[in-house]
């Protein structure tokens, strides 16, 4: 029975060293801005309320850049970071006499693509899986008189740094990407 115990012993001190390393570095990884990412307008995100599984679900944001949750009812979720909305739950929580409430907020995979210049309806649309250059300029309601419809140019998410690269009609666009279709030179 010895044995039994020490090992459990052994098992909590190594879990409680984990547990306080990850809470030291947590102002650390608070403290980089450098990738803060706002909530927009369509994307989903799942609320976890720790302890609460009737209050945890996933939401989307409404065009009104809105987000509506049980108890609380709707809350501005537009245009803040995921902390900021962590809080703003918290609080209105603890209001409604949820003691401690710990919420956990996540942006899931957002699916946007941008497009631009010489088509119909340039905007912001939802990205489908096999999409190619064509089928973004279709959803965008098909190209101007004046659009150069051999090529685009595209910038990809993670290479926003890099200048745009001139591409096929059929070449595949991931979700993040922005496609610029050009005037024609004629």
């Amino acid at each position: 029975m010895t044995a039994y115990y020490s090992a459990i012993r052994g098992w909590v001190y190594i879990w409680g060293l984990a547990i306080a390393i990850i809470l030291a570095s947590l102002p650390a990884l608070a403290a980089n801005t450098t990738h803060i990412n706002r909530i927009k307008p369509a994307e989903r995100l799942d609320v976890i309320v720790v302890g609460h599984d009737e209050l945890t679900r996933e939401v989307l944001v409404d065009r009104k850049g809105r987000i509506t949750l049980p108890l609380i009812g709707r809350i501005k979720a537009r245009g803040k970071t995921i902390e900021q909305i962590q809080v703003i739950i918290a609080q209105a929580l603890a209001a409604k006499d949820i003691d401690d409430p710990l919420v956990l907020v996540d942006v899931l995979f957002d699916r946007r693509f941008t497009i631009r210049g010489q088509v119909v309806r340039p905007g912001e649309y939802f990205h489908t899986t096999g999409m190619t250059v064509h089928t973004a300029v279709a959803m965008a309601g098909g190209f101007t008189p004046w659009a150069n419809d051999d090529l685009a140019l595209m910038v990809h998410d993670s290479e926003q740094a890099q200048p745009p690269l001139e591409v096929k009609l059929n070449s595949r666009v991931r979700p993040g990407d922005s496609i610029e279709i050009e005037r024609r030179l004629d």
